[in-house]
C-alpha cells in the first residue's frame, strides 16, 4: 500500500483510506487478491501427483481430539470452500472443474470480476 501510495502521491495526511487507494489504482480489494491467489492455489496443488506433501495435506485428515471450547481455527480446506461458496462455484464439483486449468482459470476470473 505505501508504494501505491507514493506512485499516486497521496500522503497519510491526506487521510485517503486503502480501499479510495485501490479504487483510484484500479486494483481489487485486498480480500479479493488473497482469495485469488487461495483458488489459483488450491487448482494447483489439485494437478499434484499424489505422493507431493502439498496435496497430502489438503486431501489429509486431522486426527480427532478432544476440542477446546472456544472456536474452531479454519484450515486452508474451510477456507477455500468458503471462496468457492462466495463465489459461487459447486464445492463438491470443483475438481472437475480444476482438472482443466484453462477452465479454472477463466471461471476463477470471470466470478472474481463479477464479485
Amino acid at each position: 500500500m505505501r508504494c501505491i501510495r507514493r506512485i499516486l502521491g497521496i500522503s497519510w495526511k491526506d487521510k485517503v483510506t486503502n480501499v479510495g487507494v485501490l479504487s483510484r489504482a484500479g486494483l481489487p480489494i485486498m480480500f479479493t487478491l488473497l482469495r485469488q491467489l487461495r483458488l489459483c492455489w488450491l487448482g494447483h496443488v489439485r494437478l499434484m501427483e499424489d505422493a507431493r506433501i502439498a496435496k497430502d495435506l489438503l486431501y489429509g485428515e486431522l486426527i480427532s481430539r478432544k476440542r477446546n471450547t472456544t472456536r474452531p481455527q479454519l484450515h486452508f480446506k474451510d477456507v477455500c470452500k468458503k471462496d468457492l461458496r462466495i463465489l459461487d462455484i459447486d464445492t463438491e464439483h470443483w475438481e472437475d472443474l480444476a482438472n482443466d486449468r484453462s477452465n479454472w482459470r477463466c471461471t476463477l476470473s470471470s466470478q472474481l470480476k463479477s464479485y
